[in-house]
């Protein structure tokens, strides 16, 4: 038979129980609520360097290509974006979207330490860092520009106001499409393919660099042809990115002197 008193501690023990029960639920609860989302959160990353080079003079002309001087070439900065180029760095500067106008040693490293910064921290969401390289010896170069003409149709309608009848017409869109075309010796399959109107083209004339005309057609003997692709994007979110998509061609001398610059201005974008 059950006195008061042993029912009292009945209740008591059960009581016991259940807070304790509640503390650890809430517990689990806080550190989920807490702490597993950063815990779940990993940076979405990618580096890619590629350098396809056979031998020790392709590796130099690539450490040549790397180390030109392209502001003295083009008369562009390095860098466009805050004055301060590691902005990012400092805390509540995340934003600091820093893009390149061509690609040399101190790009890729910059990028690469960004890079190697961003994707240990929480934000971006996404990071990516590549850099492609292919060089060539090439005895004879050709480079030269082919003019094509493109076409588009497209169809229009008009109305008529007082029976409401639509008469649809043809209209044809005509352009002249300009690429510049890199041949080897084999002149019947090209090396590269590059549309012009997207490129800034420098090439020397003695001792200077001049832009390129439009038109031209130029032939380089005993010559190295370097092509240089870097990519770099963060992403914060749906209206938070940028990125950077740079391409680059150099055909250097056998003695690795720059003869020709070819830069892809294009590569910024901010969403």
């Amino acid at each position: 038979m059950l006195t008061i008193t042993k029912v009292l501690q009945m209740h008591r023990t059960k009581l016991v129980w259940f807070t304790a029960g509640v503390v650890v639920a809430v517990s689990i609860f806080l550190i989920a609520v807490l702490y597993l989302p950063n815990s779940l959160h990993h940076n979405t990353t990618l580096l890619e360097v590629n350098q396809a080079v056979k031998g020790q003079s392709e590796k130099q002309a690539l450490t040549a290509a790397e180390t030109i001087d392209y502001t003295d070439i083009s008369s562009l900065e390095r860098f466009e974006g805050p004055s301060e180029a590691d902005a990012y760095i400092h805390p509540g500067t995340y934003l600091s979207y820093t893009w390149a106008n061509f690609i040399d040693s101190e790009v890729i490293d910059y990028y690469q330490n960004r890079y190697d910064y961003q994707q240990k921290q929480k934000y971006p969401k996404s990071v990516t860092f590549t850099y492609n390289t292919n060089v060539i010896y090439i005895e004879q170069l050709h480079i030269s520009n082919i003019t094509q003409q493109q076409h588009i149709s497209s169809g229009y309608g008009t109305v008529d106001p007082s029976s409401g009848t639509t008469t649809w017409n043809n209209r044809t869109i005509t352009w002249n499409n300009i690429t510049t075309v890199f041949y080897g010796l084999d002149k019947t399959t090209p090396l590269k393919t590059i549309n012009i109107m997207n490129w800034d083209i420098f090439y020397k004339n003695q001792a200077t660099f001049h832009k390129m005309p439009r038109e031209f057609d130029v032939t380089f003997n005993n010559c190295y042809l370097v092509e240089m692709n870097l990519t770099y994007d963060e992403i914060y979110g749906p209206l938070a990115a940028f990125f950077v998509d740079k391409q680059q061609i150099v055909v250097l001398d056998h003695n690795f002197e720059p003869l020709w610059v070819s830069i892809n201005p294009t590569g910024m974008f901010v969403a």
